[in-house]
């Protein structure tokens, strides 16, 4: 699994596919790629990873409150709206624990296609 891992890693980023250090904590614009990844084709975020693809890893001290934080926010409707049902997995490679959020496009109708919200703004 870890080659596989690494293979995609080294590919970059793309249209589906968002690096983000979030060594110490999580930053607004994981949300906004949730958002966009859910109202689009989805795609997949690695937590801890550089721009480059190499991974740094979420510093030992910050992991559970980045875990925390990401799935308290995801089913805030006051933060993101509807709520999402996404879990970090955890990864360990070469001594190093990140996540990845696996972000899998959403429909939902109720007579009008709803879009994700992030903090009540749009991120399409």
């Amino acid at each position: 699994m870890n080659k596989k891992i690494n293979q995609l890693l080294s590919r970059g980023e793309r249209s589906n596919i968002e690096f983000k250090e979030c060594a110490r904590g999580i930053s607004s614009t994981v949300y906004e790629t949730v958002c966009a990844f859910l109202n689009a084709k989805g795609g997949d975020i690695s937590l801890g990873v550089k721009d480059n693809g190499n991974i740094i890893g979420i510093a030992k001290e910050h992991i559970a409150s980045i875990k925390h934080d990401f799935v308290t926010s995801v089913n805030n409707p006051s933060k993101l709206s509807p709520t999402a049902c996404l879990s970090p997995e955890e990864i360990f490679i070469d001594g190093k624990k990140f996540y990845i959020l696996l972000c899998r496009k959403v429909l939902r109708f109720t007579g009008v296609l709803q879009r994700y919200l992030y903090a009540m703004t749009a991120r399409i």
